[in-house]
């Protein structure tokens, strides 16, 4: 599992779409880390890309920003956003202890033109998202193979709470 490198379309430590608890970089007490990514999607119907850094101090606080670029290719269109995002660490380890990594966070999201997202019903150009998540590594549990287990449960500002993933 990758811990210090990986990250999200959201611009946060960690993968795939939703926040994990882990913080960027392999910084440990009284050290900071950096972290900046691209990445993209590119299927038939549209395109995201999404281009974004992260810093955190003493393993405990993340900052992060992403931007991210959606374009709708059969449809026509293009949504551009930012996404600013703040992460801290409340308890646990990913590797070494017996509780998960468990991190609390919020990140303020801002649509760049409006237009199409309220053609679609949106309220708001602008919203905050909050979560709370919780990251682990079991080591040689299934056939002499590691288990990575994450989970984030976040309350979206245009739909309310949403489960993340178990993996």
């Amino acid at each position: 599992m990758a811990t210090g490198g990986a990250s999200n379309i959201e611009g946060s430590a960690g993968g795939g779409v939703v926040p994990w608890a882990v913080i960027n970089g392999y910084g440990s007490s009284d050290e900071w880390a950096v972290t900046g990514m691209a990445t993209g999607v590119f299927v038939d119907d549209f395109t995201l890309k999404v281009i974004g850094a992260s810093v955190s101090y003493d393993n405990r606080v993340e900052l992060s920003f992403a931007r991210q670029r959606l374009k709708l290719d059969s449809l026509g269109g293009d949504l551009q956003q930012d996404v600013i995002g703040l992460k801290y660490k409340v308890a646990g380890e990913l590797l070494y202890t017996t509780l998960p990594q468990i991190s609390v966070g919020l990140q303020y999201k801002d649509v760049d033109d409006f237009s199409l997202p309220s053609a679609v019903g949106a309220r708001d150009d602008s919203g905050v998202d909050y979560y709370v998540a919780a990251t682990k590594v079991f080591f040689d549990v299934l056939w002499g193979r590691n288990i990575g287990q994450r989970h984030t449960a976040r309350h979206q500002g245009q739909s309310g709470w949403t489960a993340g993933f178990w993996q």
